[in-house]
C-alpha cells in the first residue's frame, strides 16, 4: 500500500511539472506577442516625436499579408505601391526621405521593380513604385506563388515596411483581393477581370446564353443587344452585421439581384450581382462595423464568378 501511494505521488508530481511547463510556454508566447506590440507602439511614438512618417498603402509595419485565390497562372501580375511621408494633410515629414525597395520571388517567376529606391520630396510627400511578376514556369490549378516586397527608409531615420503577396491559380481571367488594414473604417474589394471576350446572358439573334463573343463582335451590336452580354458576372455576399456596402459606389448602383436582411427593423443589403467589362478592375467599398479589425485574409466576403 505504501508503494502504491508513493507511485501515485510521483505521478501527481509529474502532472504538476507538465502543467507548469505548459503555463510557462503560454506565458513566453504571450510575452513575445505583447513585446512586439509594445515595441511597435514605442517605435511609432518615437517617430512621432521626430515628425517622421514613412507609410504605404500596401506595405506595413509589422508586415502585411495579402492573398488572391483566382490568378490565372499565365498573365503577369502588377502591384502599384504608393509610398508616403505623411499621415494626413497636417502631419507630414518636413524633410526629404530617401528609401530603398527590394523584392523576393521564387525561381518560377520573374519579378521587376520600376526603381530600386528614390528620394521622396518634402514638397510632394509621395512616390510610386510599380512591381510586376511574370510567370516563367507552367502553373496548374491550386499552385501558389508567394512574393515579398520590402521598403526601407534610409534617411533621416530607418524604418522598414513590407508585405507578402500570395497568388493561387484559380479560374482564368478573374481574381479578387480584399484590401484592408486595422484602424481603417472601411475595406475595399478589388475584382480584376483580364478576359478579353463577352458571354451572352440573354438570347438574341443566333446567340444563346453561355455563348462567347469577341470584343469586335460585341462592338458591332446594338445597345439593346450589348445589354444582354457581359464579360464577367460577379456575385458578392456578406454579413451586414460585420460590414455594410457603400451604396454610393457606382458598381453597386448598377447591381441587380440585390438581397437584403432585416436588422433592428431596417433592411440591409447582404448580397448583389454586377456585370464587368473586359480588362478592368472594379473596387467596391464596404464600411466595417469594427474598424479595429483587419479583414485582408479572411472570408468576410464571398465572391462568386458566374461567367
Amino acid at each position: 500500500m505504501l508503494r502504491r501511494n508513493f507511485s501515485l505521488k510521483r505521478i501527481s508530481k509529474v502532472k504538476k511539472y507538465i502543467i507548469i511547463i505548459f503555463l510557462c510556454m503560454i506565458s513566453f508566447t504571450l510575452a513575445l506577442t505583447f513585446g512586439r506590440y509594445v515595441y511597435t507602439k514605442v517605435l511609432d511614438l518615437y517617430f512621432l516625436t521626430k515628425n517622421f512618417y514613412f507609410e504605404s498603402d500596401k506595405l506595413k509595419y509589422p508586415e502585411a499579408s495579402y492573398s488572391s485565390n483566382y490568378w490565372n497562372g499565365v498573365d503577369p501580375y502588377d502591384i502599384v505601391i504608393n509610398l508616403k511621408t505623411l499621415k494626413n494633410d497636417k502631419l507630414k515629414t518636413n524633410s526629404n526621405v530617401t528609401y530603398t525597395i527590394t523584392k523576393q520571388c521564387p525561381n518560377t517567376v520573374s519579378c521587376t521593380l520600376s526603381k530600386a529606391g528614390d528620394t521622396i520630396s518634402k514638397d510632394t510627400n509621395l512616390d510610386t513604385v510599380n512591381f510586376t511578376m511574370t510567370p516563367i514556369a507552367s502553373f496548374n490549378d491550386n499552385d501558389t506563388v508567394t512574393m515579398r516586397i520590402i521598403a526601407t527608409s534610409t534617411s533621416p531615420y530607418t524604418k522598414t515596411l513590407s508585405a507578402t503577396f500570395t497568388l493561387t491559380v484559380g479560374k482564368y481571367g478573374l481574381s479578387h483581393v480584399i484590401e484592408d488594414e486595422a484602424g481603417r473604417p472601411y475595406l475595399n474589394l478589388k475584382v480584376t477581370n483580364t478576359l478579353d471576350s463577352y458571354v451572352v446572358k440573354e438570347a438574341f439573334g443566333n446567340n444563346t446564353p453561355g455563348n462567347h463573343i469577341s470584343q469586335a463582335v460585341y462592338d458591332s451590336l446594338s445597345d439593346t443587344d450589348k445589354a444582354k452580354c457581359a464579360s464577367a458576372v460577379i456575385g458578392v455576399s456578406f454579413n451586414p452585421n460585420v460590414i455594410k456596402i457603400d451604396n454610393t459606389n457606382k458598381y453597386f448602383m448598377d447591381a441587380y439581384n440585390v438581397q437584403t436582411q432585416v436588422i433592428n427593423s431596417f433592411d440591409y443589403v447582404n448580397s448583389f450581382t454586377f456585370d464587368m467589362n473586359p480588362s478592368i478592375s472594379n473596387t467596391i467599398k464596404f464600411y466595417k462595423n469594427d474598424k479595429s479589425m483587419n479583414y485582408s485574409n479572411s472570408n468576410v466576403l464571398t465572391v462568386t464568378y458566374y461567367y
